[in-house]
């Protein structure tokens, strides 16, 4: 599955020609830096909504502690209040956030905990190297899918262009999704747009597949004796 993530940088988007083209997902911006709803969320909400596309928030953070990181998970969910919306994303990348240590990882489970007692599906959004840098040392720590950005390529790319599957990102958590272009072209969109591959469904299937696997494996073996 492929999708897009939009904010009002992307302008007035014709979400028709968006699904038309192919989109699978989007991932819209919530609140912006004030904690107040983005300006173009309500308009990409319902463009979205009206064309059936599964519909996911994120939000970029400027939190530098954990009580920041709840007050924001709150204003995000007085936001989506009443929408269909299936996961909030936690971005994750603001330099003031880097050699955070534990802080950082207080801050995302602080969140996250809001979230998901709202009944919400809960993920972290960020870049390779931020990952690599500021979580991956703490990751027993945070139990969440992540959404990974790594652009293999400055080049525009067209939404039926593939990455290279060689960079892919290797992390240590769920890697929900990659977001592998910044200067992606969709048709209904002017100019530039992110553009993500998802991977969590295929992911689930091959684990559920390994679990049969295992169960019917265990089925056919002999009985064990113990001695």
């Amino acid at each position: 599955m492929k999708g897009i993530d939009v904010a009002k940088w992307n302008g007035i988007i014709d979400w028709k020609k968006v699904k038309d083209s192919g989109v699978d997902f989007s991932i819209l911006k919530v609140i912006n830096k004030k904690c107040q709803k983005e300006d173009a969320f309500e308009r990409n909400y319902t463009g979205a909504v009206k064309q059936g596309l599964p519909i996911d928030v994120y939000n970029y953070s400027y939190a530098l502690t954990a009580d920041k990181a709840a007050s924001d998970a709150k204003t995000v969910l007085s936001v989506i209040k009443g929408k269909d919306i299936v996961t909030v994303w936690l971005d994750i990348e603001e330099k003031a956030q880097m050699n955070l240590g534990m802080v950082l990882i207080d801050i995302i489970n602080t969140y996250k905990n809001v979230i998901e007692a709202a009944g919400y599906k809960f993920g972290v959004y960020t870049g390779l190297s931020f990952y690599n840098s500021f979580i991956k040392p703490f990751h027993m720590l945070v139990d969440c899918p992540f959404w990974i950005a790594r652009y293999p390529s400055g080049k525009q790319m067209d939404y039926g262009d593939m990455p290279r599957e060689d960079k892919k990102p290797s992390i240590m958590h769920l890697l929900w999704g990659w977001q592998y272009t910044s200067k992606g072209r969709v048709a209904g969109i002017l100019g530039d747009v992110d553009l993500s591959i998802r991977y969590e469904i295929a992911q689930k299937k091959d684990r559920e597949k390994e679990a049969k696997s295992l169960f019917f494996n265990k089925e056919l073996e002999p009985e064990q004796t113990i001695r």
